[in-house]
Parts: C-alpha cells; structure tokens; sequence
C-alpha cells in the first residue's frame, strides 16, 4: 500500500474531511500527473532540440550559419541578440517539413523533437483544461 492510500485511508476511517478531502486528493493528484507529463515531455523536446542544435552545428556549418546570419539587422546587433534570435530560427527550421536532408541523424534529430514538442503542447492544452474544469467538480 502507498504512502498516499495509507493517508487517504487514515482520513477516511477518522472522518477527517470526508468525501471532500477525498475529491481534494484525487484532483491534487491528477494535477499532478499531468504536470509530470508536462515536464517530461519539455525536456525530451528540449534534449532532441539540444542534439539537433549541436550536430547541425558541427555537421552542417554552412547550413546553420545560413540559420544565424539570415537577418542583416540581426547580424549587425552583435553577439546578444544573433544567438537567441539565431535559436528561435533554428526551432523555427526543425519543424519545417519541406527541407529535408541526406543526413539520416539530423532527420531523425528533427522528428524526434518534432513528436516531442507536438506531445509537450497537448500535454500543456489538457493541463489548461483540467485546471479549469478541476475546480468545477
């Protein structure tokens, strides 16, 4: 028996809270859950993202040079705004479907980051809904 059952248990069988603690219990767990879901599916994205960043960083120099220098102004700001608006590019290009590579590790970088953040997005729709529907039940 878990901890938790024990105490919901415990609570039960004193009266303490009653149905409603009971209720409390099962909506603080579910928020819970999906809040795990949320942040594992987060940082799967963000390590497939890293990866994707690193090898094309390495393997396709041409390419990601292409992704950092692509705005003028952003080129001639300097180093402080070139690399987050470099990153937001990058992101930008893992998920454009028509660019494809011979590199079968950049594609597979590029899925797999893809899956990961189309799962992190559903994750965080549903943890919107059931936050707003928990406190209706």
């Amino acid at each position: 028996m878990l901890l938790s059952e024990a105490v919901i248990h415990g609570l039960l069988a004193e009266g303490i809270g009653g149905k409603s603690m009971l209720n409390e219990i099962i909506k603080l767990s579910i928020m819970l859950l999906i809040m795990l879901i949320l942040l594992c599916s987060f940082l799967f994205f963000y390590g497939y993202y890293r990866k994707y960043y690193k090898y094309m960083k390495t393997a396709h120099k041409e390419e990601w040079w292409s992704l950092m220098k692509r705005d003028p102004l952003v080129d001639g700001a300097g180093e402080w705004v070139r690399w987050p608006v470099g990153s937001i590019y990058l992101i930008i290009s893992i998920f454009k479907t028509t660019e494809t590579y011979n590199d079968k590790k950049v594609e597979y970088y590029k899925k797999k980051a893809t899956q990961f953040f189309i799962s992190f997005v559903i994750s965080f729709i549903c943890f919107l809904i059931i936050a707003a529907l928990l406190p209706k039940l």
